[in-house]
């Protein structure tokens, strides 16, 4: 029972991460609160860290929470604090683990074409397998995160038209995430157009 309201502590900082960070950083403590060391937990409060800057403390919970639970998402957030320290090495190593980790969810019959491209994306690491990732991604879970993904990767490659029909597509439940919002920015200035995100903020360090 304990494990579960973690979770649910957990899930609501991460629906109000971006929104209210306060608000995030309290249903973030929670979820460690009813379960000690809780990784969702543990991952959300480095998010926070990293939000204010403080990547030591960023790293510190998001390694705790990577040797709980060796999870590829985790090793993802450990290669972003490296690559922001400007460890490049380190960083290297870890999105190698985070390759490996979603290669063997995959072999044991797990979809995680989105997931990968996610990474790949934003991350800027190989274009045109981060696109094929996406539009297989896209395919098959054509919901506002995949349509984002893909979005982002058209917009790497310059496919500006197609970039912003996706982008569009992940909006279209006005969705408040900070990633989803910036990249719509980002694309609705690169076709010239006026955007209609009010303020285009550099979102949090936040996947989904």
């Amino acid at each position: 029972m304990t494990e579960n309201l973690a979770w649910d502590y957990a899930e609501l900082g991460r629906l109000w991460l971006g929104i209210d960070r306060k608000k995030s950083e309290a249903s973030y403590q929670k979820s460690l609160e009813a379960y000690a060391d809780f990784p969702l937990g543990l991952e959300g409060l480095g998010k926070i860290a990293a939000a204010k800057g403080d990547l030591d403390q960023a790293l510190a919970n998001f390694q705790k929470a990577f040797d709980t639970l060796p999870l590829p998402q985790f090793a993802a957030r450990i290669s972003e604090i490296y690559a922001k320290k400007g460890n490049q090495d380190k960083a290297a190593i870890y999105q190698k683990l985070v390759e490996i980790g979603y290669q063997s969810i995959a072999a044991k019959g797990s979809d995680t074409d989105l997931e990968w491209a996610e990474f790949l994306a934003f991350h800027g690491l190989d274009p045109d397998r981060a696109l094929a990732l996406a539009r297989s991604a896209y395919d098959k879970r054509p919901n506002i995160f995949a349509a984002d993904t893909l979005a982002w990767v058209l917009y790497q490659k310059q496919q500006l038209t197609e970039a912003e029909k996706f982008s569009d597509l992940a909006l279209r439940t006005n969705s408040k995430n900070s990633l989803i919002r910036h990249h719509s920015c980002m694309i609705t200035r690169a076709v010239g157009k006026k955007t209609r995100i009010a303020l285009c903020k550099p979102p949090l360090l936040e996947a989904y």
